[in-house]
């Protein structure tokens, strides 16, 4: 795909029937004033649950911007399969480029416990500003889903919201073997499966004796990422590259 601008609007304004589609508020704004699309520009825009449209734009004066669909396309830069994180919430920054790298290597949901060595907690601020950081790296990085982002009072309850059937759980552990294809059931590469893989990476301190225990009774299966300690983002990140890498 040649670069072109990405934008998003939610789904209640797709008229999918009428081939028509409506953007407002600050993404409207961004449209007429920031790039300065004129009327018949062509863009495309998501709708962050998996559908993506061509559209050609029309700049209306009362700031909202209508977009005539020319093509549909469902999926638009997702994975075969789902990936998921269990972090919990990290100081500073740390969590932002979680949200942010972690959507562009195709993260679908983030979960967020609250866990024994945890320093950080969650606030309504900081889960609004993930989900809008979200929202950008979908945007930037061409994609047509938005991850979730789940804020969980521990770890049992976060791994309860993903004990599904075909999901498998990885849990970063140093001194562990590396990943590979073998930890994966065969079940996760055939065609249009529904199996998913989460990979679940502890805070600074790591992951207390319980919660491994908890996670071990889960059927998580732990894996190593070399012979260095890294910090909790780059595990997730060197985690989630070698997922994709392998899968």
């Amino acid at each position: 795909m040649s670069h072109q601008e990405v934008y998003y609007t939610p789904p209640e304004l797709v008229d999918i029937d009428a081939r028509i589609l409506k953007i407002t508020g600050q993404e409207a704004h961004h449209i007429r004033t920031v790039v300065r699309h004129t009327s018949g520009d062509k863009a495309i825009v998501v709708d962050g649950c998996g559908k993506a449209f061509w559209v050609a734009l029309s700049i209306e004066q009362q700031g909202i911007i209508t977009g005539t669909i020319e093509k549909e396309e469902r999926n638009l830069g997702e994975s075969k399969t789902n990936i998921g994180v269990i972090i919990p919430p990290l100081k500073g920054h740390r969590m932002d480029t979680v949200i942010e790298k972690g959507t562009e290597l195709g993260i679908s949901s983030f979960y967020i416990p609250n866990v024994k060595n945890a320093v950080a907690r969650v606030t309504a601020s900081k889960l609004d500003r993930w989900h809008r950081i979200a929202l950008s790296a979908m945007k930037q990085c061409c994609r047509s889903v938005c991850p979730s982002v789940q804020q969980y009072p521990n770890l049992k309850e976060a791994l309860t919201a993903i004990k599904t059937a075909g999901v498998i759980v990885l849990y970063a552990d140093m001194g562990k073997p590396p990943l590979s294809r073998s930890m994966f059931p065969k079940s996760l590469f055939q065609e249009n499966s529904k199996a998913g893989v989460v990979v679940a990476v502890g805070p600074e301190g790591g992951f207390s004796d319980e919660e491994i225990l908890l996670l071990q009774k889960q059927g998580a299966i732990p894996f190593g990422l070399g012979p260095r300690r890294l910090r909790s983002e780059t595990a997730v990140l060197a985690a989630l590259a070698q997922i994709n890498a392998l899968l």
